[in-house]
Parts: structure tokens; C-alpha cells; sequence
């Protein structure tokens, strides 16, 4: 095996890697897109309840398509999960503000994720470009072109 050869072996073993870091790295911005869209729907929400009268009936998702009709006992305080399963309960200002804290910390997380995301890419196609060149000269020493 040429050292060329070696070279391309070796290179695209490298894109691989590259390729399934920026795999990665997309679906962490999906998963990170959906939190924020759950944040903003929970936000919207938080709203609503505000503007119900108590003994308002609602539908209350339990997951999975089934949902449940409760009426409002309590417009002012929402259970609020604070971390490692701990819920408490909350102000709803207070946790539309923890809300916005979370969102904040998520949007800096998006644009680092970005960040290495575009460097990934970058470095992809360059390795991409190299596999072109190694190809042309493995062509040449193999008398192909």
C-alpha cells in the first residue's frame, strides 16, 4: 500500500469521525430547540392560568395523546420542578423568571453547540477536499487517469 493510499485510509477515517461528531451535534440542537419550545409553550400557559377564574375547567395533558378535564383550585401557585426531581411550589412570576433564566442558559448553550457544530462542518469538508486530492494521486500512481 502507497503511503497516498495510507494517507487516504487514514483521512477518511478522520471524516468519519468528524461526520458522526456533527451527527451529534444536530441532534443536540433539536433536542435543545425542543426544550425551548416547551419552555415558551409553558410560559404561554403560565399566562392563561393567570386569566382564569377559579373553578375554570381545563384540559390537563397526561402525555401521549390522553388528556384529563380539571378545574382551577389555584391561579396564583404552580408546582414547579427546581432540579433532581425536587418540585415546589412556585409564584408563577417567579417561575416564568426561572423560565427565562433556563431559556437563557439554553440559547448560550445552542450558540456554543453551533459554534463547534460549524467548526465540525468546516473541518469535514476540508477533510473531504484532502480525500479528492489523494484520490487524484492514487490515480496517477495506479496509471488510471
Amino acid at each position: 500500500m502507497s503511503e497516498n493510499e495510507q494517507k487516504f485510509r487514514a483521512t477518511l477515517s478522520q471524516l468519519n469521525v468528524y461526520e458522526q461528531q456533527a451527527q451529534v451535534l444536530e441532534e443536540r440542537m433539536m433536542l435543545l430547540n425542543q426544550m425551548l419550545e416547551e419552555m415558551r409553550r409553558a410560559v404561554v400557559a403560565l399566562d392563561e392560568v393567570k386569566k382564569m377564574e377559579l373553578g375554570h375547567e381545563v384540559l390537563v395533558s397526561l402525555g401521549a395523546g390522553a388528556f384529563l378535564k380539571v378545574k382551577v383550585a389555584e391561579k396564583e401557585k404552580v408546582i414547579f420542578q427546581i432540579g433532581a426531581g425536587v418540585v415546589a411550589e412556585k409564584n408563577i412570576d417567579d417561575v416564568k423568571a426561572k423560565l427565562d433564566e433556563r431559556r437563557e442558559e439554553i440559547q448560550r448553550e445552542m450558540q456554543a453547540t453551533a459554534q463547534q457544530l460549524d467548526a465540525t462542518v468546516r473541518r469535514a469538508r476540508e477533510l473531504n477536499r484532502q480525500l479528492q486530492e489523494l484520490a487524484a494521486k492514487i490515480s496517477e500512481e495506479k496509471g488510471l487517469k
